[in-house]
């Protein structure tokens, strides 16, 4: 991908880390493509804080630009990445649920996005809300029927999770405290 097409290519929508990082492994891959580096050195290269590291590799693995590799990673071209993305959970319920499953275990995990949703919604149990919304639809078929209708080839786990916190038949409200609960008549 010459340089000048980046910017109206799907990866300039990501985060500034995820841009970041990818534009440094264009610049460090030789003529195969091959980044041979160590996750510091490339931490250090991309001048980028090692706790997005992780998150920012994951989603550019996730969309078919980078494979990791034995001593470093690969920048795959858009012949391969299309090579990839044709055995995608779009055909397949399993690996749907294989992904949503990874993504969701990784957000749950992610203390840095559980606090930034709970600072927008402090009376939702976040952990809670989010596991109601996989289990009772984006982990089921009727979830991957509806991915399926869009049109992008990767899924936004973060995106998609976050918005069902809006959604009032997902949100758990935390526990009242004790004081509250001692007025109710039913309890």
């Amino acid at each position: 991908m010459s340089l000048s097409k980046i910017i109206h290519s799907e990866v300039w929508s990501k985060d500034l880390v995820v841009r970041v990082l990818y534009i440094t492994m264009l610049a460090l891959k030789n003529k195969n493509g091959v980044v041979d580096a160590s996750k510091d050195a490339l931490i250090r290269a991309a001048n980028i804080y090692p706790s997005y590291f992780d998150d920012a590799i994951d989603c550019l693995e996730s969309n078919g630009w980078v494979k990791t590799i034995e001593g470093g990673w690969v920048v795959l071209n858009q012949s391969q990445k299309e090579k990839k993305e044709k055995a995608k959970w779009r055909l397949d319920y399993d690996i749907y649920l294989q992904e949503a499953g990874k993504a969701y275990r990784n957000l749950k995990s992610d203390t840095k996005w559980i606090k930034s949703r709970e600072r927008y919604h402090p009376s939702l149990d976040i952990l809670l809300s989010i596991e109601k919304a996989f289990v009772d639809y984006w982990g089921t078929e009727l979830g991957w029927e509806r991915k399926k209708k869009g049109k992008s080839d990767s899924i936004n786990w973060k995106s998609t999770l976050q918005n069902a916190l809006t959604m009032k038949c997902n949100q758990v409200l935390k526990n009242q405290d004790s004081e509250f609960r001692l007025h109710l008549p039913f309890v």
